[in-house]
């Protein structure tokens, strides 16, 4: 059985899971953003300091802690706590393409994380200005840590949707499959053979799977009918918030 969370392929470094990797990201780094050791409880939205900082150079500023907390599911600590170790991290406020790369290098320090990084960022990116900020992150964050089964998928379908056109492609199974097989070693020879093959053979298993009409494609409803009744992607679900805390 082969879906987006049970479908495996192996090489020198072992079995990889594609949804796997983007959950432990996402995890990981909203880890990162609550655990730090010098949070205070300043109301760091009324930074007098930042907010000079701001005007200065015309960058991006959430209006309010109140108006984030609304339309997220964090608590008012929670989302301070986060904005603070973001701002550090990120201090215009904006998060490049390019930055976004780098922070996955940070998980992935071994692998090539270019596809990866694009799909994702891409996901995110929703309005394609090139740049995503703290609000579109938490929105992500929320979903995916604290939204329902089908709330998830559906953000999880449109990663898979690369060019946005509401259906999963073979070329883009293929596509994210190759961007987590680099993931594991940027020195990886993708070029051979072997290694072509196993791609995409995992992707067509995918597809035979999860494409339930058999017409080729895979649509959204097909995505989240075919993930929602699978026990394994479920618990993993599950799992991820209950140990994002």
């Amino acid at each position: 059985m082969c879906s987006v969370g049970t479908c495996k392929f192996s090489e020198q470094g072992g079995s990889i899971t594609m949804k796997r990797r983007f959950l432990n990201f996402i995890t990981n780094f909203y880890r990162n953003l609550t655990q730090q050791n010098n949070y205070n409880n300043e109301d760091i939205f009324q930074d007098a300091e930042f907010e000079e900082f701001e005007m200065q150079f015309g960058r991006w500023r959430p209006e309010s802690v109140e108006r984030i907390v609304s339309k997220s599911r964090f608590t008012k600590e929670e989302v301070k706590r986060m904005y603070q170790t973001y701002k550090q991290s990120y201090p215009t406020g904006l998060v490049s393409k390019r930055d976004f790369s780098k922070t996955l290098e940070e998980f992935f320090p071994v692998g090539d994380v270019t596809e990866y990084s694009s799909i994702l960022f891409g996901a995110m990116d929703v309005y394609g200005k090139g740049e995503i900020n703290f609000e579109d992150i938490l929105k992500v964050l929320s979903i995916i840590l604290r939204g329902s089964t089908t709330e998830q998928l559906n953000w999880l379908f449109s990663i898979y949707d690369i060019d946005k056109d509401g259906v999963i492609s073979n070329e883009e199974l293929l596509y994210m499959i190759h961007s987590v097989y680099i993931l594991s070693n940027k020195n990886l020879d993708d070029q051979e053979e072997k290694n072509k093959v196993l791609q995409e053979n995992h992707a067509k298993r995918c597809l035979a799977e999860l494409d339930l009409n058999s017409n080729g494609i895979i649509s959204k409803a097909e995505f989240v009918e075919s993930c929602t009744n699978n026990q394994n992607i479920r618990l993993s679900l599950k799992n991820l918030q209950l140990n994002a805390f």
